[in-house]
């Protein structure tokens, strides 16, 4: 990542210690959650789902055989 400042990088590991249920309010140091606020970049984006595998239509042949 070009040009991450020091307060990017805290902020990345703040918001995935979020995302992931775990203490950002404790690993930032701070006694109240507010106080972070400013760190967290929750962004709610649509994951892409992983490809769809379709089962391909038998041909005639294979209907024959199967």
């Amino acid at each position: 990542m070009e040009n991450a400042t020091l307060h990017d990088i805290r902020a990345k590991s703040l918001t995935d210690a979020k995302r992931e249920g775990k203490g950002a309010t404790k690993l930032a140091g701070h006694a109240d959650p507010r106080m972070i606020d400013r760190y967290i970049r929750l962004r709610e984006i649509d994951v892409a789902d992983g490809p769809i595998l379709l089962r391909k239509k038998p041909s005639k042949t294979e209907q024959q055989a199967g």
